[in-house]
């Protein structure tokens, strides 16, 4: 599956319709330097929930929104929203395995 089908880029021209979906997101700020590592942590977490919550992530560009709209300072940070809210946070460095736990915390009920 590309990776466009994957996760989805947070932009300017696009965080109005993508945060305010029905179903649970993740979304991964990340800076640039830590992309790679990050991006390949959120792909298993996707694969990982399938249809069930879609894993989003946003650039450095995009921290000034996150920051006013959520209050979010640290990166990485992780958030979780559902209907524009943030249900949690997660700061700091954590693998698939972590994030996976963490959400599971919130859609246990899945599985």
């Amino acid at each position: 599956m590309p990776d466009q089908e994957i996760v989805t880029s947070i932009r300017s021209d696009n965080i109005d319709t993508e945060l305010v979906e029905d179903s649970l997101m993740l979304v991964a700020c990340i800076l640039d330097i830590q992309y790679l590592e990050t991006i390949e942590e959120i792909k298993s977490v996707a694969v990982y929930f399938g249809s069930y919550i879609k894993v989003c992530y946003a650039l450095v560009d995009m921290f000034p929104y996150f920051e006013k709209q959520f209050s979010i300072t640290g990166t990485p940070t992780f958030l979780l929203i559902k209907h524009g809210y943030i249900l949690d946070t997660l700061l700091g460095k954590n693998s698939a395995q972590d994030l996976v736990a963490w959400i599971k915390t919130y859609v246990e009920h899945l599985f």
